[in-house]
């Protein structure tokens, strides 16, 4: 049933086309197959780095209420609430020695690692190797650049399309994480979905300022644009 709502009255007649042609086009230039090339099979496609990370961090292997994740001081803002909301504490870290002695403190569960600390000191890369925490290498840029220090799992938010059009892509490597693997993809294959031809009649209906009231849509075009990524692609 549609309703009318001010909700929907930004959805401008340009959104409306670029969400078209997103929704449209990139399936055909088989953008998730372009992924899988890259990353392998078993890489997974979320709405956003938060969806991503809530999910990987409630299935954990070994995670207790109230152990730490390590995140770098810039990283705190965006995760902090993410985090908190599992029941989990947050450890600060900034630069290479604050990074290595959170790895090395006791009850670190994982370690949110950027792509800047990709060229760290070899002493220090030595002994975040060696450290036991499930490591976790997060990118936020255009395209992917290999990693050179080891990790368990790959969080990359390309910056080459609109951020969340693109979403989250999130893979994992570690041999533990198998069960953390299926059960994110079982997850994956039991959310709703929408057909693109019924994405695009909600967005029709918006342009006259009514919404599906079971389906709401944000005004906000990079809101749609993620809601599109998350219903369409599989």
């Amino acid at each position: 049933m549609y309703i009318q709502s001010a909700r929907t009255r930004s959805v401008s007649f340009s959104t409306f086309i670029k969400v078209l042609i997103y929704t449209y086009l990139y399936p055909q230039n088989g953008y998730y197959e372009r992924l899988k090339q890259r990353f392998g099979s078993g890489v997974q496609l979320h709405l956003s780095s938060e969806v991503a990370l809530t999910l990987l961090i409630k299935w954990l292997p070994g995670r207790v209420p109230g152990m730490y994740i390590a995140l770098d001081e810039r990283l705190e803002k965006r995760f902090r609430k993410v985090i908190e909301r599992l029941g989990m504490k947050i450890l600060i870290y900034s630069g290479q020695k604050e990074l290595v002695e959170a790895c090395e403190t006791k009850h670190v569960l994982a370690v949110l690692v950027p792509d800047n600390y990709d060229a760290s000191h070899g002493r220090y890369k030595k002994r975040f190797e060696q450290s036991t925490p499930i490591k976790i290498a997060y990118q936020n840029r255009r395209l992917p650049k290999s990693i050179d220090m080891q990790h368990d799992v790959y969080l990359w938010e390309p910056r080459s399309l609109p951020r969340s059009v693109s979403g989250a892509v999130l893979v994992m490597g570690a041999e533990e994480l198998i069960e953390t693997k299926l059960r994110l993809k079982e997850l994956s294959s039991k959310k709703p979905r929408l057909s693109a031809g019924d994405f695009v009649k909600d967005l029709q209906r918006a342009l006259r300022g009514y919404e599906n009231r079971y389906r709401r849509l944000d005004r906000r075009p990079p809101k749609i644009m993620a809601r599109l990524l998350y219903d369409i692609y599989k």
